[in-house]
């Protein structure tokens, strides 16, 4: 009797953890258990949330985390408006990045520094395409002289 009351008390404080979890306005119920019945206890739960079925839940594509593809320790230096500008810390390795649909796609570059040899971008280009002041204002531009 003792073990069905705390596997109750475990049911019901799992079904309410997970009710918080699905961020919806969810009632937790008790399970009751009588005599009768095995000590087998099965909980069923269900989490409602913003993704469809069959799809991961969204995460936040700014993270650094989403750029491990590229790079074994990101730094994420701009991301706003499907815009991204990341790159691999303690290094001078930064890329552009586009955001198409839920993934991140390297911006491709328009020449290379003579001075230099970074890579540099054309500031009419990233502007026909959106690209947000703030970034253009952090990468290279290119220079007649650049390519």
């Amino acid at each position: 009797m003792r073990s069905r009351r705390a596997a109750a008390v475990l049911a019901s404080g799992a079904a309410v953890l997970l009710g918080a979890c699905g961020g919806g306005a969810q009632t937790p119920t008790t399970p009751t258990l009588t005599e009768a019945e095995s000590s087998t206890l099965t909980v069923t739960v269900s989490v409602t949330g913003p993704a469809s079925p069959g799809t991961a839940p969204a995460t936040d594509p700014c993270q650094p985390a989403a750029f491990v593809a590229d790079f074994t320790e990101p730094v994420v230096l701009f991301c706003a408006g499907g815009w991204a500008r990341a790159g691999q810390a303690q290094t001078d390795h930064v890329l552009l990045y586009r955001l198409e649909g839920e993934r991140w796609r390297q911006h491709p570059h328009d020449g290379r520094s003579s001075a230099t040899g970074y890579v540099c971008y054309d500031e009419s280009i990233l502007r026909a395409e959106g690209a947000p002041r703030e970034l253009i204002d952090q990468v290279l531009l290119c220079r007649p002289e650049n390519g």
